[in-house]
């Protein structure tokens, strides 16, 4: 068991015990990391997934920080914050190849544990019966923005992108699915809706503490359903949803040239670069998705990389998953009336 045993802290109430970390992450110099420690691991709902899988209620903080989603070579941060008595937390990754990556670098607290998306598909996969899919359908994922990095593209530039995902696959039958962001944005929801697409939304993907509002915790189940009603997968950029799409067994198409018609600006000071992330994006499909440029291909050569992104050879059974977590119980509402499946 690997619970961690803070007994003053668990002996005082759930919500005084959050302010003590709080002031406690305020007068620390990883102040900011243990903000993000306990904001990212309920993005995707990925926190409920990874209990629920383990056999813990969900009023257990994760101690730790759960990885995000897919990660360019050697953009994925391994530094995580001391928490309380100075013991440095878990990164939990998704594949053992950026464990051992980061045992090389010196660092012994990473531990992979597989994707959170192989743990529900897996689940989903053995609870549920899926018809025939049918006819062609194609499901749309664009490059997307995020709140500190918004989408500042005029209205005509909208129209163009949205345009452009038209002429790339004529009139068969499709789905836009839009983060949460750009979803709210009626001039980019309404700019793919001119161009005669059906507009949807997984719902919230941020980390909302322990809410399930907006639809958080079901987030990636809401996206198993929609691949699993599509046959082909279209984006203009490399992201975590084209993995579970290949994962999915779907027909793969990107084309870059969509991702020049956004234009996004930092917000706030930091490292993003719009310019640079283009760059990443274009070098990384041709490195391994080249074949799947500006055309669509059947995904079933890229399941080496797809594998190895997601973490295929990590998943753990509960009772391993359990000892590695650490986490301390009490914490949250225990029951929130939402599962991930």
């Amino acid at each position: 068991m690997a619970e961690l045993k803070f007994t003053t802290i668990n002996k005082l109430s759930p919500i005084f015990s959050e302010r003590l970390l709080r002031f406690a992450m305020l007068h620390s110099r990883d102040s900011l990391i243990a903000k993000e420690m306990f904001v990212e691991q309920f993005v995707y709902g990925h926190r409920e997934i990874l209990l629920k899988h383990a056999g813990l209620d969900y009023s257990n903080q994760i101690i730790g920080v759960i990885q995000h989603g897919m990660y360019y070579s050697g953009e994925l941060n391994y530094e995580t914050p001391r928490f309380i008595g100075g013991k440095k937390t878990k990164l939990y990754v998704f594949s053992k190849r950026d464990q051992e990556i980061a045992e090389s670098l010196g660092h012994n607290h990473v531990h992979a544990i597989g994707a959170p998306w192989l743990y529900l598909k897996k689940a989903l996969e053995s609870s549920r019966t899926f018809p025939p899919k049918g006819e062609e359908s194609v499901l749309i994922m664009p490059y997307h923005s995020q709140s500190a990095v918004p989408d500042v593209s005029n209205l005509h530039s909208k129209l163009a992108r949205a345009k452009a995902f038209r002429d790339a696959i004529g009139s068969v039958r499709s789905t836009v699915c839009l983060h949460s962001v750009d979803f709210l944005d009626p001039t980019a929801r309404n700019a793919f809706k001119e161009h005669g697409f059906d507009v949807t939304c997984i719902g919230s993907t941020a980390g909302l503490a322990w809410s399930p509002s907006g639809g958080r915790v079901t987030a990636l189940t809401s996206l198993f359903n929609l691949m699993s009603q599509h046959t082909h997968y279209l984006t203009d950029s490399v992201g975590t949803s084209l993995f579970y799409a290949v994962n999915m067994g779907m027909k793969i198409g990107i084309f870059p040239k969509i991702r020049d018609l956004i234009e996004l600006n930092q917000m706030i000071q930091g490292a993003y670069s719009d310019e640079i992330d283009k760059q990443l994006n274009y070098d990384y499909i041709e490195d391994h998705f080249r074949s799947a440029k500006d055309t669509f291909v059947p995904s079933a050569e890229f399941l080496q990389i797809t594998n190895q992104i997601l973490g295929a050879d990590s998943l753990l059974e509960p009772s391993a998953l359990k000892e590695t977590l650490d986490y301390r119980s009490g914490i949250y509402p225990k029951e929130i009336g939402i599962e991930p499946w």
